[in-house]
């Protein structure tokens, strides 16, 4: 009986119409291109949050809450980078889980946008004008960045390990170790650039 090719490669027709196993790889194009269109889909998300109804008492909640750990930053100038990038990593880090990862990811995002909601509301200001003012800092295009690159990883280790099996997942594994480390430096980066920021305003 002839050996069957392992699901964790991908048969392709060779010229004489022999079959050929290659190892199934996505590549840097098309992970670059998902992490694009996971960066439009968060920001989507955070547009869905400030158009998103917020009541008076959650609004005045939110708001509370958000102050009271400015402030606790503001004040312990010594542990705002560490309290700015473990907050960060800790939500990124989900969003490297498979499926669930997904989930996390957009609900983070439009969270963010129901406190930019919240703020206009109590504040008297457009919360979408709030969005793209808070866009133009630095810190916040990184921040989505890092979530974009975690956002496609949960989706490729999703996609591999559904057409390639668990071999496929422990190679893919490799590439989403990486991406941690490369969204672990970008938010590192993003919380020093965020804590300067802070400190100037």
């Amino acid at each position: 009986m002839a050996a069957q090719p392992s699901a964790y490669a991908e048969r392709t027709l060779g010229k004489a119409g022999s079959v050929e196993v290659r190892p199934l790889k996505v590549s840097l194009l098309k992970r670059l291109k998902l992490i694009a269109i996971f960066f439009a889909v968060g920001f989507l998300s955070t547009v869905a949050g400030v158009l998103s109804s917020v009541d008076p008492s959650e609004a005045q909640m939110i708001v509370r809450e958000t102050e009271n750990l400015r402030d606790t930053i503001l004040n312990t100038p010594g542990i705002g980078v560490a309290a700015i990038f473990g907050n960060n990593l800790m939500h990124c880090l989900l969003m490297f889980v498979p499926v669930l990862g997904l989930i996390q990811g957009v609900y983070v995002l439009y969270s963010t946008g129901r406190v930019l909601a919240a703020l206009g509301m109590l504040y008297g200001s457009d919360p979408l004008h709030l969005m793209l003012v808070m866009m133009v800092f630095p810190h916040a295009v990184m921040e989505y960045v890092a979530y974009s690159i975690a956002l496609s990883e949960s989706f490729w280790l999703t996609y591999v390990t559904a057409r390639g099996g668990l071999k496929a997942a422990r190679r893919e594994l490799n590439d989403a170790a990486k991406m941690i480390v490369v969204s672990t430096v970008i938010l590192l980066l993003a919380a020093v650039v965020e804590m300067v920021i802070l400190l100037q305003t």
